[in-house]
């Protein structure tokens, strides 16, 4: 009985792909390029981020995503170039969407101490099923699956490959920053059957401000540890979907801890009964000077219920390459011309 509506749940999802939504990463600092192609080049140097996530691990078969970017500040040029790569397998793993996207950017800097960086993205993406992966009507008996060959025809191969447009802007200065990007704006069509299922517009409004605290901590060995408070959100909206990520990051170097909420409770239902709830999450991390790591876990909130999905795992990891002069454990100094986005490395 649990197979039937797990099948019965993957094709509803089929047909209602008109109201799908993409998948989302809790540390979506720790996945820069996936939030807004404008993150593209947002170092002084390369770097590397690759990103995993297991929702729901409760379920036989729980949601998985991956990301895994690589982006350079092209100086001179003041640019930044990125590459990404995504795949996101639902459920029992039958459903799957993937994509490779290249980035650029553009630096514009402002008179007031504010950097502008609109971008564009553009990826050529793919979606599948498995149809063997399936389980179908002629296929069960009153013990359930009875593993007899199903009886059912496919008028295609399951897998759909389309281009999709991205673009966005980020504005910032040595503190706060805030941005906005808009995916699928040209709303590719994913249908597997053959029919029409445009991939709906996702917006999302993000921000924050980093209030530095190095100047009350004392010296270690000669040397400040750095220490700040981020508070910072992420709006987003995808048909008749919206959630809203609140929460902050504390930082005493080299430790990371953040606490975020998911979810508009008050403000927003989408029916009666069902308000907008989603997790609790938690994330602890360490920051070096070139790499970073991190882990979080969401604790379910929603009628779902955290027993029932054992919550969500997430994992980053980010290398930022020449972080240094390779021969102190100085920062490069950097013109204020060259200031990057002051938002958690992660």
């Amino acid at each position: 009985m649990k197979k039937i509506f797990i099948l019965l749940a993957i094709l509803l999802g089929i047909v209602c792909a008109s109201y799908a939504q993409d998948a989302q990463f809790t540390q979506f600092y720790a996945a820069p390029i996936y939030l807004n192609p404008s993150f593209a080049g947002a170092t002084n140097h390369s770097r590397g981020i690759a990103n995993a996530r297991a929702q729901w691990s409760g379920l036989n078969k729980p949601f998985v995503t991956y990301a895994v970017s690589l982006d350079h500040n092209l100086q001179k040029m003041k640019s930044g170039i990125g590459f990404l790569a995504y795949l996101d397998k639902s459920g029992t793993g039958t459903l799957a969407s993937s994509s490779l996207s290249g980035i650029y950017s553009y630096k514009i800097q402002m008179l007031n101490k504010w950097v502008v960086r609109p971008s564009v993205q553009f990826s050529y993406g793919s979606r599948s099923i498995d149809y063997y992966k399936l389980t179908f009507g002629d296929q069960l008996d009153l013990q359930g699956a009875s593993g007899i060959i199903t009886g059912e025809t496919f008028e295609n191969s399951g897998r759909v490959n389309f281009f999709d447009f991205s673009s966005g802007v980020l504005a910032h200065n040595e503190n706060v920053w805030l941005g906005l990007s808009g995916h699928h704006l040209n709303r590719p069509n994913e249908a597997l059957n053959g029919g029409q299922s445009s991939i709906p517009v996702k917006l999302s409004l993000h921000g924050g401000i980093k209030i530095d605290l190095t100047n009350q901590v004392y010296k270690t060995h000669g040397k400040s540890r750095e220490k700040s408070i981020t508070p910072a959100f992420n709006y987003k909206m995808q048909g008749k979907f919206d959630q809203l990520d609140l929460g902050l990051y504390y930082y005493y170097e080299p430790l990371v801890i953040g606490a975020w909420y998911r979810g508009i409770p008050v403000l927003k239902a989408y029916q009666t009964g069902y308000g907008n709830n989603d997790a609790v999450a938690i994330l602890l991390g360490i920051r070096q000077e070139n790499f970073s790591i991190g882990y979080s876990y969401d604790l379910t909130v929603s009628k779902l219920g955290a027993t029932k999905t054992n919550g969500s795992h997430e994992i980053s990891l980010s290398y930022t390459f020449g972080g240094n002069d390779g021969k102190t454990n100085k920062k490069p100094n950097m013109r204020k011309k060259d200031m990057v986005i002051p938002c958690p490395k992660f």
